[in-house]
């Protein structure tokens, strides 16, 4: 701490006071990678309530006598000008719920900033700390390494083989933002010493370089590897260091092995996968252009701080129509779209000044040992600045928390010696009055801060606590304790979202009157209608106001929402839907046609009611021409409905318009052979065997020919040469299945599932297929567990949930039937086959 003139009392309680800071500053940074990332409301309000803490525990002891010493950095203005502006961008949000949020992480941030600049002034302190971090990151990713392919109760399940390690992160993107920061500080550390303590800080941080490369992450090692050649720039600019750079080639050395001693292949098979993976990098690509887009479109002060995953979705397009994109994934563009370009440039402006000033100070820096830790710190913090532009490392709390902290670090290495602090003191005098005021004024802030954020806690109990309510089917509870989660946090859109759910599901399996219904319906109206209020730029928000409009009989008034949900989420495929049925039902066929196809492009899945909505107004094929986009797999669909409503000759036109689409010809006329039993199928079949001979691709050609054709030994010969290569995949378990039931050997399909789970036990989709071979066996049990057990590793899949239901359905228990095509609507409300489910076993039952 800055001394001060008051006496010894005033300097214990001080120093008392800063044991505890520092303290509790070690213990977030523990805490908050072991809470998931502090991703969750809950490990977020005890960030929060730390932050505030420790604040009060550095600034009361200093107001209450009066004399408020601090040290001043050359960028503290730009910080504050920076707070400001986030503020200023949050106070004309387009969603002030999830700003308040964000601006609280900010404010978080700048704290822990300023705090551990006041209270690790020196260089026994500052050493404490890093060897703190890297103790605990060395701990975690030996957990990680030695935990791989294991579960565990409370923690993420991961492997090496599959999405990397993550341990207790969501994301192991994450995961190696974190450890890849914890690598640098180790390696600064290693060059403050010497021998045994060198020797082991080295294998540390080569153990944590080892973990950053099994979790995986691209951006991750991109960013280890940038890093690697910026603390050699460090070294190599400080003349007294230059003798040391053969550390960083052992560190380096020390990582290979490890690597190759653990097996490298996980990580190799990964690169090859991403490799050819480019529609990954397309989707990254079309989400930065519409950040971009974004930008331009509030330039000042953005849409607000934390609002990025609602207003994106008007910017969304075809190629990122089947997912949801909360993060940009580079935080550049990100924080530019939420606070808008001004913010941005502030805050280039503050990391450039804690880069020039860090460099400038440790390059003069006469202690050496506190010189290469700040060269470790500064390297963490330029690691992380990388790999965030292929990510979103800034918007989880545990890796911004570090970042801020390997900040303070950087800059106190280069300014602390023997004779202080050399950065400028601010000395702030307060008087008797004046102190009660500050004082006063610091804890009303505090708790009122503490207020806010502890209420989204207790809404989030009151919200978990109504999840399984609806699980247990106790509607009228679960709207309940909803209703208390508004209490405490009224403008969360989510909360009221999730009451105008409940309140509609009530009103089609409670509702005993038409009125009682009515009035269920206009309760939901009246929360959505809320939920548009508080974030209206989501358009999934006016899509759910839309349906009960529709409802309700309200068609105007349905109309215009959808509208506004089309116009705040162009690629919301059902709000088209909805809209193009309205249409045609109004007799306004040109705006349904042109809202049915443009749904179409979006989403396939719907093309069979879309079908069936035209053909029960028109029975006209050319009608249905219309709408069906040109693809292969969806002129095949209207091929086949045309089909089954005796249009044979447009069936055959589309087959052709089908096979003229195939990307490859030879492969088409092979199937248009095979289709019609003409032996030249057989010869194509025979030339891609002799012309690619064992290519598996090629094999997977020729066994389809065969089985088209009938020919059900020779695939099966294929799809079995294919296993005995290579066991270990599920495709050619999937296919080899699906050619015995094509063949009329379902007990077979059944015995190449159960060999695939032997090796996959995992692979929700193996039970999935081994689902629908029982249901053909007319063996409801077992359907009925392998469909569940499919929905228990997939929980994300609406459509295993479907499938429960029917199961259920199957076994005449229907009110367990309903309760998992809900929860199939909680997945996806646009599953359009679930409720038509729900209403017809509420039908069957009433009757």
């Amino acid at each position: 701490m800055i001394p001060g003139s008051a006496g010894s009392g005033s300097a214990e309680v001080r120093d008392a006071a800063a044991r505890v800071v520092r303290a509790l500053l070690v213990s977030m940074v523990i805490f908050t990678p072991l809470a998931y990332g502090t991703v969750e409301t809950r490990s977020i309000t005890v960030l929060h309530a730390t932050s505030i803490v420790i604040a009060l525990v550095w600034l009361l002891p200093g107001i209450s006598r009066g004399r408020l010493a601090y040290y001043r950095t050359p960028f503290d203005l730009p910080l504050l000008l920076l707070l400001l502006i986030v503020g200023l961008s949050a106070w004309f949000s387009v969603y002030s719920h999830a700003s308040r949020i964000q601006l609280f992480r900010w404010i978080n941030y700048g704290l822990i900033f300023f705090v551990v600049m006041n209270t690790f002034d020196r260089r026994r302190k500052l050493t404490g700390l890093v060897w703190a971090i890297v103790l605990f990151g060395s701990a975690y990713a030996v957990a990680a390494l030695l935990l791989a392919d294991q579960q565990l109760p409370g923690l993420w399940n991961f492997s090496r083989g599959a999405h990397g390690l993550s341990l207790t992160f969501v994301n192991p993107n994450h995961f190696a933002g974190y450890l890849a920061m914890v690598v640098w500080l180790g390696a600064g550390l290693a060059l403050a010493y010497r021998g045994a303590r060198r020797a082991l800080l080295l294998f540390l941080s080569a153990y944590l370089a080892v973990a950053v490369v099994f979790s995986l992450s691209r951006g991750g090692a991109l960013g280890l590897i940038v890093s690697l050649g910026f603390f050699l720039l460090l070294q190599a600019l400080c003349r007294e260091e230059r003798r040391q750079l053969w550390v960083a080639g052992a560190l380096v050395l020390l990582v290979v092995l490890l690597t190759a001693w653990l097996g490298v292949s996980p990580f190799l098979e990964r690169l090859q996968e991403l490799r050819s993976s480019w529609p990954t990098g397309d989707l990254r690509k079309e989400i930065w252009l519409g950040t971009l887009s974004m930008i331009s479109d509030s330039p000042w002060l953005g849409t607000g701080p934390g609002t990025y995953a609602h207003a994106y979705g008007r910017y969304q397009t075809e190629l990122t129509a089947g997912h949801f994109v909360d993060h940009a994934h580079n935080d550049y563009l990100e924080v530019t779209a939420e606070i808008g370009l001004p913010g941005f440039l502030v805050a280039s402006i503050c990391i450039a000044g804690l880069f020039g000033t860090a460099i400038r100070k440790l390059l003069g820096q006469k202690d050496r040992h506190l010189r290469v830790i700040g060269f470790g710190a500064l390297t963490s913090c330029f690691g992380l600045l990388v790999h965030s532009a292929v990510e979103f490392n800034f918007y989880i709390p545990a890796n911004a928390l570090l970042f801020t902290i390997c900040a303070a670090l950087a800059l106190l290495a280069g300014s602390v010696s023997r004779r202080g602090v050399t950065l400028g003191r601010g000395d702030l005098r307060l008087g008797k009055a004046a102190r009660w005021a500050v004082g006063g004024g610091l804890l009303a802030l505090a708790g009122l801060s503490a207020a806010a954020v502890v209420s989204s806690y207790a809404a989030s109990v009151y919200e978990r606590e109504a999840l399984k309510l609806r699980e247990g089917r106790d509607h009228a509870s679960a709207a309940a304790a909803l209703e208390n989660a508004i209490r405490f946090d009224p403008g969360n859109a989510d909360l009221l979202l999730r009451l105008g759910e409940v309140s509609s599901a009530r009103a089609g399996l409670e509702a005993e009157s038409p009125e009682a219904r009515e009035s269920l319906l206009g309760l939901s109206l009246h929360y959505y209608e809320k939920a548009v209020q508080a974030c209206p730029v989501a358009g999934r928000y006016h899509f759910r106001k839309g349906r009960v409009l529709e409802r309700l009989g309200r068609v105007d008034d349905a109309v215009q929402a959808f509208e506004q949900a089309i116009y705040y989420a162009p690629v919301n495929a059902l709000a088209r839907y909805r809209l193009g049925r309205i249409y045609l039902r109004r007799g306004e066929r040109e705006q349904g046609y042109e809202h049915l196809e443009r749904s179409l492009e979006l989403r396939e899945d719907r093309l069979d009611l879309v079908l069936d909505e035209i053909w029960e107004l028109t029975e006209n094929p050319t009608e249905l021409k219309r709408v069906v986009p040109l693809r292969p797999g969806t002129r095949k669909v209207l091929a086949h409905y045309l089909l089954a409503k005796g249009e044979t000759q447009a069936a055959l036109e589309e087959l052709a318009t089908t096979f003229s689409l195939e990307p490859t010809l030879i492969n088409a006329l092979a199937h248009v052979d095979a289709a019609r039993g003409h032996s030249r199928a057989l010869q194509a079949a025979k030339t891609y065997r002799e012309r690619f001979g064992q290519e598996i691709a090629w094999r997977k050609r020729t066994a389809l020919i065969y089985s088209d054709l009938d020919r059900f030994d020779e695939a099966i010969g294929i799809y079995k040469s294919l296993l005995a290569d290579d066991s270990d995949q599920v495709d050619p378990y999937l296919a080899l299945s699906q050619i015995y039931r094509k063949a009329g050997r379902p007990r077979e399909a059944v015995e190449t599932l159960r060999s695939a789970l032997k090796r996959r036990p995992q692979a929700a989709v193996l039970h999935a297929s081994l689902a629908a071979i029982y249901r053909t066996l007319e063996a409801p049990e077992e359907e009925l567990q392998a469909w569940k057990r499919a929905s228990f590793l997939e929980p994300a899949s609406a459509e295993y949930r479907y499938q429960v239901g029917l199961a259920y359905e199957r076994r005449g228990m229907f009110q367990e039937a309903v309760a998992a095509w809900e929860d199939c609507l909680d997945l996806d409300p646009r599953h359009q086959a679930a409720e038509s489910a729900i209403a017809r076993v509420i039908e069957k039952l009433k009757n």
